[in-house]
């Protein structure tokens, strides 16, 4: 709930990056994330274009849907579905 909450304060001053705000959840709140993961998080810390080879690419529509899908449904297993 708290994080629809952010996601419609976020979307009402116009800057809502769910692909980012999802990155940093799952770099600050998973132990051990896959690689992908890892990049995404290095890219928008460093906003540089390459991380530990994978292309730092802006999201698209699509992906800022299933990114907010996912941040929505968060719980004690996404972690573990993530990695």
């Amino acid at each position: 709930m708290l994080a629809l909450v952010v996601a419609l304060l976020a979307t009402a001053c116009g800057d809502y990056k769910p692909c980012d705000i999802l990155a940093k959840r799952i770099c600050t709140e998973c132990p051990s994330v896959a690689d992908d993961w890892q990049a995404a998080c290095l890219c928008i810390e460093n906003k540089t274009y390459k991380e530990k080879g994978y292309k730092c690419l802006e999201s698209t529509e699509d992906d800022d849907i299933r990114c907010n899908a996912t941040l929505e449904a968060w719980d004690d297993s996404t972690c573990d579905q993530l990695n």
